[in-house]
């Protein structure tokens, strides 16, 4: 083999190691998408009904402009 033909054969192992990586990153990328939509349903999911109720009375799905402290079942709000 001349140093031409181990050159080519590298970049060809090369090339095929960058489109394993790249299938790889792309699928770990998706996994990462829906573990993101599963955490953010189960979050919606968890919240108490106060919490809802109190969204809802406010019209703000995510209380930020209160402060809300939970002790137990009890919310406190202030």
């Amino acid at each position: 083999m001349t140093d031409g033909d181990a050159d080519s054969a590298r970049v060809e192992e090369l090339a095929a190691t960058v489109d394993g990586l790249t299938t790889e990153l792309l699928d770990l990328q998706e996994r990462v998408r829906l573990l993101e939509a599963e955490l953010t349903e189960e979050t919606d999911s968890e919240k108490s009904v106060e919490e809802l109720f109190a969204a809802e009375e406010t019209g703000d799905d995510d209380g930020e402009d209160r402060d809300v402290e939970t002790i137990g079942d009890d919310i406190i709000v202030g």
